[in-house]
């Protein structure tokens, strides 16, 4: 396929289970301990599962994260909380990019956008 996958968590054991899955699928993945360690503007394709609180704290983060044009998945928090996550996502947004809800969706009280 050719994509290069870059894996970030703070949980030594997750990225553990990360690289071992990735292998099974062969695929090729940097993993990393920091969001700070991510390449700013390089990414087509942004993707992050964790509660809402951490999507807010690192919001500026991810959007840095973003390739122009890029994408952005987000999911794992209450659905109480997605126009907050989106609102903070689109606030974040810099280099004159702005970020509009492109899709959303909702399976038992758990929500997911795509910015």
């Amino acid at each position: 396929m050719g994509h290069e996958v870059v894996g970030v968590d703070v949980d030594p054991s997750a990225l553990v289970a990360t690289e071992s899955n990735a292998a099974s699928n062969g695929v090729r993945v940097h993993l990393m301990s920091s969001l700070d360690s991510v390449l700013v503007g390089e990414a087509e394709l942004v993707i992050a599962n964790i509660e809402a609180s951490v999507l807010v704290e690192l919001a500026s983060g991810l959007v840095a994260a973003m390739a122009p044009g890029g994408r952005l998945i987000l999911s794992g928090f209450l659905d109480e909380r997605a126009e907050e996550v989106s609102a903070m996502m689109s606030a974040a947004a810099s280099r004159g990019v702005a970020l509009t809800e492109v899709a959303s969706c909702v399976e038992d009280g758990w929500a997911a956008v795509e910015l």
